[in-house]
């Protein structure tokens, strides 16, 4: 939601503006414009005039580079650079973490100073990304944080190998088994997605696919290519089988509904309990409620730790009645 002073606020119905969102939604609503789709201009105008009077302030901290660099960067995206505030964050950035010069090095760049983008990303070219203990105010993981370096070098024009490097080691993380952001999700598929404009192979892909011993041939130009097999490999040996120069990246994926089982609820780091009660107030089991029941959850969040836990929120999901 959009506040009179052109900020966005974190949560719908906010009325403070949150630094970080802000950002995070005018980035989102100026590479959708980028890409020829229609954004409100007055939405673009308001956020443009909001993020040029914080870039302007003076109270830039080690709590806030990130967040000033990220501002910096979405601006100079939307044509609108705000030089003298770079310039300023420039002098701040010896003992600043990684992504605050990979953001910088792209504002720099976005606005046509190549000399200065060169000289603020190579100045933190081989340091390690950020450890959190928690995603903070800025939504930060290692993961997105490589997201931005890939971004920042891919628009300063950085070493193609390292890129690559970045490129698989990112792709290695999303296909892992290990929780993601939705906010780092969408940073790594932003910079995987650039990574395929600037360097992606447009020869052609030629693979086999083998069933069972037997094969099929393919070829495909498109940097994403799909089949669905339906029943053709349920309960089979299927293969992959690459046939050219251009390294291929195979995902399979199936669909269905699964089998009644009796799974058990698990928590980790955070307690939830949940009741389920009739309109007075009795306490039911929510097997026995029948259609058109009126029916009142109580639900208690306990934070069992000692970290501060932040940014929750409670989703209520209902199957269909009958």
């Amino acid at each position: 939601m959009q506040h009179y002073t052109g900020g966005f606020a974190y949560w719908p119905g906010g009325s403070e503006v949150h630094p970080w969102a802000t950002n995070y939604v005018g980035h989102f609503l100026v590479e959708a414009k980028n890409m020829g789709f229609d954004v409100p201009s007055g939405l673009i105008r308001q956020w443009v005039y909001y993020q040029k009077k914080e870039s302007g302030k003076n109270l830039v901290n080690s709590k806030t580079r990130l967040t000033q660099a990220y501002r910096l960067y979405t601006l100079a995206l939307a044509g609108f650079p705000d030089v003298g505030a770079m310039n300023r964050l420039k002098f701040m950035t010896s003992n600043a973490p990684k992504a605050v010069s990979d953001l910088l090095a792209a504002a720099y760049s976005l606005s046509s100073l190549e000399e200065a983008a060169k000289e603020v990303f190579a100045s933190k070219g081989s340091a390690e990304h950020d450890k959190y203990k928690g995603e903070g105010a800025t939504l930060g993981s290692p993961l997105r944080d490589r997201a931005m370096t890939l971004l920042a070098s891919i628009q300063v024009g950085g070493d193609k190998n390292r890129n690559l490097n970045l490129v698989e080691t990112i792709a290695k993380n999303l296909s892992s088994d290990d929780y993601h952001s939705t906010h780092a999700i969408g940073f790594s598929l932003l910079a995987l997605a650039k990574y395929q404009d600037k360097h992606g192979s447009s020869e052609e892909s030629k693979f086999e696919t083998m069933v069972d011993g037997t094969s099929s041939s393919y070829a495909a130009k498109e940097p994403i290519w799909q089949k669905t097999f339906l029943d053709e490999i349920n309960g089979k040996t299927f293969e992959v089988i690459n046939k050219s120069e251009v390294p291929l990246y195979v995902t399979v994926s199936s669909s269905g509904i699964p089998k009644m089982i009796n799974s058990k609820g698990v928590s980790s780091g955070i307690g939830l309990e949940v009741k389920y009660m009739d309109s007075e107030g009795n306490e039911i089991e929510i097997l026995d409620a029948k259609k058109g029941d009126d029916i009142y959850i109580k639900a208690i969040v306990r934070n069992p730790g000692f970290n501060r836990l932040t940014n929750l929120a409670l989703v209520v999901s209902w199957r269909a009645a009958g």
